[in-house]
């Protein structure tokens, strides 16, 4: 394997007072720390390959410690951190206990309070999941060769925190569907269009948006509310919105609102393309740690850990670059001996981070953005040169079928703002985060000698599960085991607007008495039917009818979930079946979805023809 040798800062002797026993002892920076790379059998065919420190002591050169710096999504967190369940983490992490600490702590209270247990089976669309390193150059995956046994099947049990992608800025929707301006509270980011562009595309790519406060995640639910009572009948019930990532957001936040937290954007159209709706960015929750493992052939005593440590509860910008403290105060002082081949895992970091988000800017990158900001600003010049009260036609899309269209294209409308509601280009400033307790690791007591780490560049071990694609009702199901609902992920997602209604069917173990579908996004979900079917241990076939009549068959008639709510689905086994004897439950769902944006154009339409025709009148 390729080595390059590490610098690390030599100091003669240190002093160290151990209060725990009473002694004196010269510590002496020790141990030469290579850059390495180790591969790590993850299946019979396959490897993957792991940044890593391979330290070594001066006094006794026969020890021989590797650590590694990892950042690992939220399910990977999950089942490292949180006692989940995923294959190859056995051969990632073999023989490992944890460092019990502030950030340790922090995370498992963000999925006690807010989290909810995920449950993937490998088989079927909708039902896969991968392990996959980034920050190291890979071994391309094998397929398994010809006539090779057959794997069982895969489970990954994980947890993952909610997160919030729409923003129900009702006064700024209904502002724009309706009137002849833009609200004032909206910016504007300008898409680069040629100067000879067709009038009628000149805001392709364009976009309103507004950074969120605190105050509007407090109003959130109550925003949803407002839109659901927009779009049901007058004799429709009106449940409570419950979004799950309001009461994670507002405990984040409970110490203080980042800068430039939460931009919520819109997209303009010059043909109808993109629905009209408010999203924000979606953060995927990282875990940091750090991996020490003994590598030598004998015991090791870890002494103890190096570098710095805060316990602020607070959100706060991310720094990318981050690297050992020069400091190297004592962070943990808890004596471990470690075997061979034993490690222990050092929690060091709870961060929030966008999906798709990159660290490293390329001069490449720098230089279109540079030439893209210019062709946006001049757009604006292009409608401040027009003369005052010229009026800019836009359309909105809308997938809802009806006879009252107005754009040239299928489910389009047209929406007109005038020429002072324009304001200048600017474009909303997206960050990365971290929250809680956070530890730095600079380095390490093994034996009496102390190693300094060099800032080495982390790997990324993301566990990819389940295959959730947009908008779309989710599913979950209970686990007798574990006395919990599980999510299993969306459901009928193809199925966005009622000419694509869908049947799918998802397959559980065993059985399954219950079931629970939550609309979680702007939308509303229209539930036909749903039926299980149960295949017996004999290999017979029963179908079971929910406890719930209306959701019994498909007559035309649809259950609404809109944005918040949920509905749980019962099933009884026949007196004649014992649990014991179901080898699989499979739960049939028929219906469609319609997004928000959708029905607020369609209404905003509707209502403009009403007022159209009391004028008439």
């Amino acid at each position: 394997m390729k080595r390059s040798a590490v610098n690390f800062r030599l100091v003669t002797t240190i002093l160290l007072i151990s209060s725990a026993i009473a002694f004196s002892a010269t510590i002496a920076v020790a141990g030469s720390c290579l850059h390495d790379e180790r591969e790590v059998k993850i299946d019979t065919v396959n490897a993957i390959k792991l940044r890593e420190l391979r330290c070594r002591l001066d006094r006794d050169p026969s020890v021989s410690i590797g650590v590694q710096f990892q950042r690992l999504n939220e399910h990977a967190a999950g089942v490292l951190l949180n006692k989940g369940k995923a294959p190859w983490f056995e051969s990632l992490y073999p023989k490992t206990r944890l460092v019990e600490n502030d950030v340790l702590r922090e995370y498992r209270n963000l999925i006690s309070k807010f989290g909810t247990a995920k449950r993937v089976k490998e088989e079927g669309e909708g039902g896969y999941f991968a392990v996959n390193v980034q920050g190291a150059t890979q071994p391309e995956l094998k397929a398994a060769p010809k006539g090779a046994k057959k794997e069982p099947l895969k489970v990954m049990q994980s947890f993952e925190l909610p997160t919030l992608s729409d923003a129900p800025l009702v006064d700024e929707l209904l502002h724009i569907l309706n009137e002849p301006t833009f609200s004032g509270t909206l910016q504007f980011q300008y898409g680069a269009v040629e100067p000879d562009i067709d009038p009628r595309r000149m805001f392709d790519a364009s976009h309103v948006w507004r950074y969120l406060t605190r105050a509007d995640l407090v109003a959130y639910n109550a925003n949803v509310s407002r839109l659901n009572k927009l779009l049901k009948m007058p004799a429709s019930r009106n449940l409570p919105s419950n979004n799950r990532a309001i009461p994670l957001y507002l405990y984040l936040t409970a110490k203080g609102w980042p800068e430039h937290f939460l931009p919520a954007t819109a997209p303009l159209s010059g043909d109808g393309c993109i629905a009209l709706s408010f999203h924000v960015p979606s953060y995927n929750p990282i875990v940091e740690i750090a991996l020490i493992q003994n590598r030598s052939e004998k015991s090791i005593a870890l002494n103890r850990l190096l570098g710095t440590a805060t316990t602020a509860l607070t959100l706060r910008e991310l720094e990318n670059h981050r690297g050992p403290s020069a400091s190297g105060a004592i962070i943990d002082e808890r004596e471990r001996v470690l075997k061979p081949g034993e490690s222990v895992i050092v929690p060091l970091q709870l961060s929030f981070r966008r999906y798709g988000a990159v660290e490293e800017r390329s001069p490449e990158t720098e230089k279109f953005e540079a030439e893209t900001q210019h062709q946006s600003e001049a757009f604006y010049e292009r409608i401040r040169a027009t003369p005052p009260g010229t009026v800019f036609t836009m359309i909105v899309n809308t997938d809802i079928r009806n006879k009252q269209k107005r754009g040239n294209a299928p489910n389009t409308y047209e929406i007109r703002k005038t020429r002072e509601s324009f304001k200048p280009h600017s474009k909303p400033i997206e960050k990365d985060y971290v929250f809680g307790p956070e530890w730095t690791l600079a380095g390490l007591e093994v034996g009496g000698e102390r190693v300094n780490f060099a800032k080495t560049e982390p790997d990324f071990i993301q566990l990819s599960a389940g295959g959730e694609m947009g908008s779309c009702p989710v599913l979950y199901a209970w686990s007798g085991d574990a006395k919990r609902y599980e999510r299993h992920g969306k459901i009928i997602h193809k199925a966005a607007t009622r000419a694509k209604k869908q049947t799918e069917t998802i397959s559980f173990d065993g059985w399954v008495p219950r079931f629970l579908i939550a609309e979680e996004e702007l939308e509303l979900a229209r539930l036909d039917a749903v039926r299980a079917v149960i295949r017996l241990s004999d290999g017979t076939l029963r179908d079971l009818a929910p406890t719930r009549a209306d959701l019994a068959r498909i007559d035309d008639r649809t259950l609404d979930l809109y944005a918040g709510e949920e509905v749980e689905l019962a099933f009884t086994l026949p007196a004649s079946v014992a649990a014991k004897d179901v080898v699989e439950t499979r739960l049939v769902v028929t219906g469609h979805y319609d997004r928000y944006s959708d029905l607020l154009a369609h209404l905003a339409i509707q209502s403009q023809l009403i007022k159209a025709s009391a004028r008439g009148k």
